[in-house]
């Protein structure tokens, strides 16, 4: 059976990301409905890697890059952090101390700002742009309906990223973690292996770099070298196997970051339910 090519869009970032090796372009040498193993997509040779351009890498930016040093960069951040970072109360009940994380230019302004907030500013353009100052009820009702508008559509919003973003990469990436656990066992088609290390390069290691770059104020040289050293880790550490550890390590991590993520996603959504619950007016009080 001759190989089947894959799709470009699988295989390709999106606006924004930091590109890894790009699946679109690395030649396909196999069947792609055969089976395969985690441990051979992790070679450089299989993603026709030049390793020439890793040969001046020095230690310090490949030991920057370990999950350590990028989680400190992702999560539990100071308030007063660069970059997109934005906080929430992970446990209530036990601590309101909000913990502080990075996101990306895409995700920021989805959950950017406080939902009373925007409610409030809400209301107070409503109020203003009244023609009749006297007719407070109405004027009031009005206001709040606007209010609760503009929280329902900054909802809809969030949990549509919530839904289709964050939810299923939290599902792909658990899966995953149990391949990259036994890279040697779980045979799967060839494209199947092929599309999941891409999607996982690009779409998540590569929007956590994406984030980082923001909150340490990289330069674009800066940006690509951290890309270098975290692919050093993965394909060419092989002491001892010792990439397919860090494999499992950056993997970790990812979903470690992706549960914040998705911790403060729905956190925000509860703030718009309570505040919808409790600002719309009575039906009473509709003209």
């Amino acid at each position: 059976m001759p190989p089947r090519s894959i799709k470009h869009s699988e295989a390709r970032p999106g606006p924004g990301q930091m590109a890894f090796p790009d699946v679109g372009e690395v030649p396909i040498i196999h069947d792609l409905d055969r089976q395969n193993v985690f441990a051979q997509v992790a070679m450089p040779e299989y993603w026709g890697m030049d390793l020439e351009q890793y040969a001046g890498l020095e230690s310090r930016a490949i030991s920057a890059a370990t999950t350590n040093r990028l989680r400190s960069s992702l999560i539990g951040l100071p308030r007063n952090s660069k970059g997109f970072v934005v906080g929430y109360v992970a446990n209530p009940q036990m601590d309101r101390s909000p913990t502080y994380i990075a996101l990306t230019p895409t995700e920021f302004p989805l959950v950017r700002g406080s939902i009373q907030s925007l409610g409030e500013t809400t209301v107070a353009k409503v109020l203003k742009s009244r023609p009749d100052k006297t007719d407070f009820d109405n004027n009031n009702a009005a206001a709040q309906r606007g209010g609760v508008h503009a929280v329902e559509g900054k909802k809809i919003a969030i949990e549509r990223y919530a839904n289709t973003v964050l939810g299923p990469n939290h599902t792909r990436l658990a899966r995953y973690i149990e391949s990259a656990s036994n890279p040697g066992l779980q045979r799967r088609k060839e494209i199947s292996v092929r599309e999941d290390v891409s999607w996982i390069l690009n779409n998540i290691f590569g929007d956590m770099l994406l984030a980082i770059r923001h909150v340490r104020q990289w330069r674009p040289e800066q940006a690509e070298l951290a890309k270098k050293a975290v692919e050093y880790r993965l394909f060419l550490d092989r002491d001892h196997n010792r990439h397919l550890r860090n494999w499992r390590e950056m993997l970790s991590l990812a979903l470690s970051y992706n549960s914040h993520k998705l911790a403060l996603f729905n956190d925000k959504i509860a703030q718009a339910d309570y505040y919808i619950q409790t600002h719309t007016p009575e039906e009473t009080d509709v003209e």
